[in-house]
């Protein structure tokens, strides 16, 4: 079935968006190539019981049974990785479907199967979507970006939306903003349709997490041969050094598209100086961008 499935040229661009203009040597970064997996931590339970995994046990579809919810701050990285998600499941022979809130103009069956429909176009052309409609459910995954972004804000009708969804997809992922309350004001209005339901916050990049995101960084800008094994630590150690005094004022948060926005300043200026010119310009850098 998934030679039937092929994403369209217009679908792979957007793949590739990293969320940001970043590029080395004068040649666009991918998503592909900066992709750090965040982690996510339970939301039942008391505090000390609550686990932290990491998002990468998405990958293992099974995990999505019954259905996945992902809350999180603004820029927290949940666009990415559902994008992430997507080409990872299609190269498996999966059948993804990305599906934006606000795309979900309504909570009857008609709007939602009109966001299913434009996103199946959008993604795998026109003359797919019958196919999907035809294709086992076993075979597809929903993924609903910026759930609460849409028209749809009154309790009663979200639950009735992810209702449907539950029901046309068993596999599924929801991301909403930190502040949606799935469990105090949707789950009530669900009756038994999200029990199976998952509920995991994502979180800012920690320390190691942002070591590796600085190791892609410089593994990918310097793929060129440029740095030997010893330069490529040391200037790895030396951008980890920075992040952490910049974070450490609590002015930028520990999230993807700033520590990558720094990460390029950082690299652009080393050849200059910059780095030994304090902190300044990194602020200025960010507050322009």
């Amino acid at each position: 079935s998934r030679s039937h499935f092929q994403v369209t040229d217009s679908f792979a661009r957007l793949l590739l968006d990293p969320g940001g203009v970043f590029e080395s040597k004068g040649s666009p970064l991918t998503l592909a190539d900066l992709f750090v997996y965040p982690d996510m931590q339970e939301t039942i339970g008391r505090a000390e019981q609550k686990r932290i995994l990491s998002t990468s046990v998405l990958e293992d579809v099974t995990r999505l049974d019954g259905g996945v919810l992902l809350t999180g701050e603004e820029k927290v990285g949940a666009t990415s990785l559902l994008l992430m998600l997507f080409q990872n499941f299609h190269e498996r022979g999966l059948i993804p479907i990305y599906v934006r809130g606000s795309d979900v103009k309504g909570f009857s069956e008609k709007d939602i199967d009109g966001a299913i429909r434009k996103a199946v176009i959008e993604q795998y052309g026109a003359q797919c979507a019958e196919k999907f409609e035809q294709t086992s459910s076993a075979q597809k995954v929903m993924l609903l970006d910026d759930f609460d972004d849409g028209p749809v804000k009154a309790s009663v009708q979200r639950a009735r939306v992810l209702a449907f969804v539950a029901a046309r997809f068993p596999r599924y992922v929801v991301t909403a903003n930190e502040v949606f309350d799935f469990d105090g004001t949707v789950r009530p209005h669900a009756e038994d349709a999200l029990k199976e339901l998952n509920d995991y916050k994502l979180l800012p990049m920690g320390y190691s997490l942002r070591a590796r995101l600085v190791k892609r960084w410089f593994l990918r800008t310097s793929a060129d041969g440029t740095l030997d094994e010893d330069a490529l630590l040391a200037r790895c150690d030396q951008a980890e050094r920075l992040l952490d005094a910049i974070l450490a004022r609590n002015i930028v948060p520990s999230l993807p598209l700033y520590l990558l926005t720094l990460l390029q300043s950082y690299d652009a200026g080393s050849s200059s100086g910059f780095e030994e010119s304090g902190l300044g310009e990194y602020y200025d850098f960010l507050v322009k961008e």
